[in-house]
């Protein structure tokens, strides 16, 4: 039907009178526009507030933060004109102007888009509540949450081309069918990412907070966001990288969660002997480093090297700091051009890098200053120290 009808052109008072009636059909509309959504968003809101006392409550801050109520409150005045869009026919002996449908298409056309942002804060919302929960490390939903806004998103498409070309929603969910392979194509992230999120969360690689090491990406750091399409990562540098969700199967990774999880992290560091310095111990050694030690125990090693073997492995399982469940190990390795390698192998208590760095530098450096006592010194090139 036509909006505009037995409107004559030549007629002056006609187009006096019609921008009369437009002007007041614009006006009142507006009246009722700013009053019911300053009634909604001011009045209604804050009595919900009160209602609920959001700052005793966690769910409705969490409303306020996303924006819900704000959103819904922009949903008010569409409903209010929609339900009076008949009104906006207007008859006269000079014009017919019918507006009612115009208005009906893009009031509905506003709440459809309206409603869609409703939900998407409200997903917003179950997202920042679950995060606050423990389990939210292992299992995050952002991605899911995602590929529910994705559905949102061509559902509210279609509802608003149905409208606009006055076809049934069907019409346009069967074309959808038909190019699938298309959307595929162009949601190919998107649709990689999914299952590999399905398959991160299964398989429970990699969870928020957890330090992970991927050379490939230049990643070593704490991993910050996990979404439908990207992992984000902060290296300990403070820079960000950002690698699709996907590349976690495909390209290699470690994980440091489980050293987290044990309580102990390695220690795996190696002394270089000078062998020239090797030596069957005898009495005069023997009775200096029973002046320097007590605890040591003459009969477990006939050389120097053999002594200070044993006594360094004393030594870390008697060291608090020392994770003693766990394995402790001093050995030689195989001789090398760089002198015979003594490889000291144990966790300390502490996870943290800087207490951790902290304890194995204490240990180290206790093994090279005492040295000297065992008559060993260190391989150096040039001049050997000894």
């Amino acid at each position: 039907m036509s909006i505009l009808s037995q409107f004559t052109i030549n007629d002056y008072s006609g187009y006096t009178f019609l921008a009369i009636i437009i002007s007041l059909i614009l006006t009142g509309t507006g009246l009722i526009v700013a009053f019911s959504h300053f009634f909604a968003k001011y009045i209604l809101i804050a009595l919900i507030d009160k209602i609920f006392d959001r700052k005793e409550n966690d769910f409705s801050q969490s409303f306020y933060k996303k924006q819900l109520l704000y959103r819904l409150a922009y949903l008010v005045p569409a409903f209010i004109l929609h339900n009076f869009s008949d009104k906006f026919n207007f008859r006269s002996q000079h014009l017919n102007l019918l507006l009612a449908d115009l208005v009906t298409e893009v009031t509905n056309i506003y709440i459809i888009i309206g409603i869609a942002f409703v939900i998407s804060a409200f997903l917003n919302c179950i997202d920042e509540r679950y995060n606050k929960h423990s389990i939210a490390k292992s299992k995050p939903i952002k991605s899911y949450l995602q590929v529910i806004k994705i559905i949102l998103a061509i559902i509210t498409c279609i509802l608003v081309a149905s409208i606009l070309f006055h076809q049934s929603p069907m019409y346009f969910f069967t074309g959808v069918g038909a190019t699938t392979a298309f959307l595929a194509l162009i949601f190919k992230d998107s649709v990689m990412g999914f299952i590999a999120s399905i398959q991160i969360a299964a398989y429970d690689m990699v969870r928020l907070g957890d330090w992970i090491e991927m050379p490939t990406y230049g990643i070593d750091g704490d991993v910050m966001e996990i979404s439908l399409n990207n992992i984000k990562v902060q290296n300990f540098d403070k820079s960000i990288i950002t690698i699709p969700s996907y590349a976690l199967l495909t390209s290699g990774l470690k994980n440091w969660r489980g050293m987290y999880e044990s309580g102990g992290r390695r220690v795996k560091r190696s002394i270089f002997i000078d062998m020239h310095s090797i030596k069957l111990c005898d009495d005069y050694l023997l009775t200096q480093l029973k002046e320097f030690d007590t605890r040591i125990e003459m009969s477990l090693a006939q050389t120097n090297l053999g002594l200070y073997r044993v006594y360094l492995d004393t030594y870390l399982k008697q060291h608090t700091h020392v994770h003693q469940n766990m394995k402790i190990i001093v050995r030689h390795l195989a001789g090398t051009t760089s002198g015979l390698p003594l490889e000291l192998y144990f966790f300390t208590k502490e996870t943290a890098s800087e207490k951790h760095e902290a304890v194995q530098a204490e240990i180290i450096e206790y093994a090279y200053a005492i040295l000297s006592r065992f008559d060993l010194s260190v391989f150096q090139n040039g001049d050997q120290a000894r």
